[in-house]
């Protein structure tokens, strides 16, 4: 899975004064949908005066790692059969 973040570093009155800052954050699906929505907001990160670069990166994650948050339980499938009457 591919998630498009919107990453900004506002400007600093001195080295470390302020961490970089993920915004947003799209995954593929929605970026391939409607990718207006992160470019307009990366112009109006931009357009302010306090931050000094804001860019969109792409970073590639492991869907199963995820899945295996997300569900660590694991889940038993199979069928259960009458017994005798």
């Amino acid at each position: 899975m591919i998630l498009y973040i919107l990453f900004i570093q506002r400007k600093e009155r001195y080295v470390g004064e302020y961490g970089i800052e993920a915004v947003e954050v799209m995954d593929e699906y929605s970026y391939a949908d409607n990718p207006d929505y992160l470019n307009d907001k990366l112009k109006e990160y931009r357009d302010q005066k306090d931050i000094d670069e804001a860019k969109i990166i792409s970073v590639t994650i492991n869907e199963q790692e995820i899945q295996k948050i997300l569900y660590p339980t694991k889940i038993i499938k199979g069928t259960i059969e009458k017994q005798g009457e």
